[in-house]
């Protein structure tokens, strides 16, 4: 889902496949085994001490924001 958001938001529009880490690794190094870890990170800690909660979605929501202030980091 991430993954198809990206693409989606970089303006690729045609399919997604699947490509084996031994195969990313070959094309992008050791980057493609961070960008295949299973992370999981939650904000419930912050939240229960300090009554903080979130005004925004997840990376989903907000990806196209995410790739245009990248895009504008470029230049």
């Amino acid at each position: 889902e991430m993954a198809l958001a990206a693409a989606r938001a970089a303006g690729h529009t045609g399919n997604l496949r699947f490509l084996p880490l031994a195969e990313a690794s070959k094309v992008m190094g050791p980057f493609a085994e961070a960008l295949a870890l299973d992370q999981h990170i939650s904000s419930w800690k912050l939240a229960r001490r300090l009554g903080w909660q979130p005004q925004h979605g997840g990376f989903v929501d907000g990806v196209k924001t995410f790739f245009e202030a990248w895009k504008a980091f470029q230049a």
